[in-house]
């Protein structure tokens, strides 16, 4: 397959966070912009980049809300699992038919998820330490899966080492679960064709690669 990303092409980071994946494309010489529903998340954004000298913009948006806006883009990121924040099967097939929507003709959403049928059977994971504006952090998922693949929610406890002293953040996220075969039919449904498929049975995580096929339809409403 050619490379996915190249120069000329307009990129979009739907789930950008904090801004350091598309900060680092910018850093390259790509054409990149950025998007997150939470306002805090792109204001992060927003100093990473003024901080690395680059021109990204970065605005607040959902994924519902991408096709009401005139620019199409030629590849859209959704990274960070976050498809899995739709809070159920109907909610999810409507953000997947919004980025669809997003995109130029023929172009590509990119799509990292979670392999839930691998690991929704675990109770906790605990994750190598991880360094952020200069303090370093543990953090540890609870998981509490829904049996009935329903809402579910994951307690992520951040464990952070100071001076002689340990520290707890706390966050809780709510997300839906899926089977990879529950995915691959809705892409193929709302007209994604898979170019790439990296989903392996004992894999924790997996991403697609979706190339739009069908041509955009009304943006679907909130």
């Amino acid at each position: 397959m050619k490379p996915i990303l190249n120069l000329n092409q307009r990129i979009h980071d739907a789930s950008c966070g904090n801004g350091i994946q598309a900060v680092a494309l910018a850093k390259q010489g790509f054409l990149v912009s950025a998007s997150d529903i939470s306002a805090n998340m792109v204001r992060l954004t927003q100093e990473r980049a003024k901080k690395a000298g680059v021109s990204l913009a970065a605005f607040t948006a959902s994924w519902l809300e991408l096709p009401r806006r005139a620019e199409k883009y030629d590849v859209i990121l959704c990274y960070g699992n976050s498809i899995s924040h739709s809070l159920s099967k109907e909610h999810r097939i409507k953000n997947l038919s919004a980025l669809r929507d997003a995109l130029a003709d023929n172009g590509r959403l990119v799509l990292d998820t979670r392999n839930w049928e691998n690991i929704q059977n675990e109770s906790y994971n605990l994750y190598p330490p991880r360094e952020y504006a200069g303090r370093t952090f543990i953090p540890i998922y609870i998981w509490n899966f829904n049996a009935d693949n329903n809402t579910s929610a994951v307690d992520i406890i951040f464990i952070e080492a100071g001076d002689n002293t340990l520290l707890t953040h706390k966050k809780r996220l709510t997300f839906s679960m899926f089977s990879h075969a529950e995915l691959i039919a809705e892409v193929s449904a709302i007209g994604f064709e898979i170019q790439a498929d990296s989903y392996h049975s004992a894999g924790r995580e997996y991403t697609l690669i979706l190339k739009k096929t069908a041509p955009s339809r009304d943006a679907p409403s909130q």
